[in-house]
């Protein structure tokens, strides 16, 4: 993330303290239901329009599928022959080369939430992390990316998980969690202690998108 390189990250003092007591709001009992306006509603569904390629011409959907099918021949799921592993496709695809959270990301398109991409999954993906891919859906890669449990918001724990993946072995425990708590306390707007998909939008910088979110697998 932009606001997370570690010249900005606040230093290791033995002062520092967590908030008292140490609970976490992250349960779904603790969290305040959000009412979803229509026209978040209409923006979703423009997004899911995206991702099922509709909009593009038959030929790039045909392209999209034949890397799919190529994909799967590189790429195997070891249990199951019909999937691309997300792993593997990490570790070995061109695009996804010196990007700590390529795993993350490609896991996210998959509708299952196991790590395995369908072909319905990998078009999802080809559309949205192509250079054309828009903005809107590009964030919302990075939403499901950094929900790492897949319980549908990005809490205390998805974001160390994602931290500590981005900046590496140069920061501390403490400071990963100061990190926490800063970017809690500056983009969790209804104060629940997690990152709703909305909130998590203006988390992403232009540098997010284009270095992490912007792979062209077709």
């Amino acid at each position: 993330m932009g606001c997370a390189s570690s010249s900005e990250i606040a230093p290791d003092d033995a002062s520092d303290r967590r908030d008292a007591g140490g609970s976490s709001p992250s349960s779904s009992a603790a969290r305040t239901a959000r009412w979803v306006t229509a026209s978040e509603s209409h923006t979703r569904g423009a997004l899911d329009v995206e991702r099922l390629g509709e909009h593009v011409y038959e030929g790039e959907r045909s392209a999209m599928r034949a890397s799919f099918r190529a994909a799967l021949e590189r790429y195997p799921d070891a249990s199951d022959a019909s999937a691309v592993s997300a792993s593997r496709l990490a570790r070995a695809h061109p695009e996804a080369r010196g990007n700590p959270l390529a795993e993350q990301i490609f896991a996210g398109f998959s509708a299952r939430r196991d790590g395995r991409l369908r072909e319905r999954d990998w078009i999802a993906a080809c559309v949205v992390l192509a250079p054309s891919g828009s903005y809107a859906n590009k964030a919302r890669a990075g939403f499901h990316a950094y929900d790492v449990d897949g319980d549908g918001v990005v809490n205390d724990e998805d974001l160390r998980t994602t931290l500590r993946k981005t900046l590496g072995g140069g920061v501390s425990e403490r400071q990963v969690d100061r990190l926490v708590d800063q970017l809690k306390t500056r983009f969790d707007e209804n104060g629940d202690g997690v990152l709703e998909e909305h909130e998590f939008r203006d988390l992403l910088t232009k540098e997010d998108v284009k270095e992490r979110f912007t792979m062209q697998l077709y």
